[in-house]
């Protein structure tokens, strides 16, 4: 084998390398991902989208609890633009699945609890302290608000992979956690964008270590509210994605929270 084609061999090898480590999880369960029922792929933005006229749309926190083990004190953070969006409200309203594509889920979702509202361009930090990665969404002129939906701990329901192969997710041999959220959003200027992440920790065994679910887990929608019977106020399109889910691993803040069980 020549020099060059040794060079050529080492180099596809490096990128396999790489595929496995950042991308391998498409063929696999992360340990966290996000997804919005009756959404499609979009490739452009590896984001599941949703587009509808309804008053709300429906978010899934999946957490893969049958292969990581307990994933402690889960936080959505909700980011977007900050001018003309000082009175925007976000409400989560626990739910279940509703045996939506097959999957099964016999607890109702911890209540998402509000934390704050961050105005000042920064990121919403691991349980180390070390910043979310900035994946574009956060910095000056956005907003972002965080909401804490407790321990990932149980393994009642079949969760699945969450990624555009194959088209809709099927219920897979894997165990986990899937809290749903009927989440409304009011007060938003036209045009408003929201980008939802979702990250937390489980224990490692020796040190602190960060993983993060692949992009091609992404959720997102389009949303516009009703126009108003009286037709005097018609609706404002309010677009929304949801971002990319996220678990660390980390030794602080642990915070032990039970689901209710329906």
């Amino acid at each position: 084998m020549s020099v060059m084609e040794r060079v050529k061999k080492f180099s596809l090898l490096c990128v396999f390398g790489l595929v496995s480590l950042t991308g391998g999880q498409a063929i696999a369960e992360p340990a966290l991902q996000l997804y919005i029922e009756g959404s499609t792929y979009d490739h452009a933005s590896e984001t599941w989208i949703i587009d509808t006229n309804a008053s709300s749309f429906r978010l899934w926190a999946i957490g893969n609890v049958g292969q990581f083990g307990t994933i402690y004190d889960v936080k959505i953070a909700a980011v977007y633009d900050s001018p003309d969006n000082h009175n925007l409200k976000l409400k989560l309203e626990e739910s279940t699945t509703g045996d939506h594509l097959g999957f099964t889920d016999d607890s109702i979702a911890t209540s998402a609890i509000y934390h704050k509202t961050v105005t000042d361009g920064s990121t919403p930090l691991l349980g180390d302290g070390s910043p979310l990665p900035n994946h574009g969404e956060y910095g000056t002129g956005r907003t972002w608000q965080e909401f804490h939906i407790g321990d990932f701990n149980l393994i009642d329901s079949k969760i699945g992979n969450f990624d555009p192969i194959g088209g809709d997710p099927e219920p897979s041999t894997k165990m986990g956690q899937i809290n749903v959220y009927e989440v409304t959003i009011s007060n938003a200027a036209e045009g408003t964008v929201v980008h939802f992440d979702l990250y937390n920790h489980v224990m490692g065994k020796t040190k602190a270590k960060y993983v993060f679910a692949p992009f091609s887990h992404d959720a997102g929608g389009s949303h516009a509210p009703p126009p108003d019977p009286g037709g005097e106020n018609p609706p404002i399109p309010t677009p929304m994605a949801a971002g990319m889910g996220i678990i660390s691993f980390a030794l602080l803040g642990l915070r032990r929270t039970r689901r209710t069980r329906a």
